[in-house]
């Protein structure tokens, strides 16, 4: 009797250590809050210049994220009031960061407001989107340097 006891709470103990697979990993929401971006030149992502210059507009939007971890997808939606974009890039933000690989993901040139897209990222690119380490910038043809940005971090 003793050993069926052994080997029924032995078993219980092997089946209780088992790793459960909770299934696909969760996706992560970001979120940036955008205002007026740099009116005279693209910023110098790689020195860690402030993303949070004036060029005096009164736009402002807002840009949300879902980062699925399992496809390395990031949808992106812009939100603003009365952009007229020609384009937007994730750009990096990191003082620290050497190389000139992943310091741009450009996000497209189809607008629609609500504009959105969908961009696979490298695994580089993966780790500084999980540090907040990059912010989103809108172009218009009034202000090729940037109409809007800011940085996008985890919510």
């Amino acid at each position: 009797m003793k050993k069926y006891l052994f080997l029924i709470a032995s078993l219980f103990v092997a089946t209780g250590c088992e790793k459960e697979n909770d299934g696909p990993t969760p996706q992560q929401l970001y979120l940036a809050y955008l205002t007026g971006g740099d009116l005279t030149s693209k910023p110098k992502t790689s020195t860690g210049t402030s993303t949070s210059s004036n060029n005096g507009t009164a736009t402002s939007g807002t840009a949300e994220g879902v980062y699925d971890p399992d496809s390395n997808y990031l949808k992106l939606r812009l939100k603003d009031d009365m952009l007229k974009p020609v384009n937007w890039h994730l750009i990096l933000n990191d003082p620290d960061y050497v190389g000139e690989e992943n310091l741009v993901v450009d996000l497209g040139r189809d607008f629609t407001n609500p504009l959105g897209t969908k961009v696979r990222l490298t695994e580089a690119q993966e780790k500084a989107l999980m540090k907040g380490k990059y912010y989103v910038e809108a172009y218009s043809d009034e202000y090729p340097g940037g109409v809007i940005r800011g940085q996008l971090v985890p919510r």
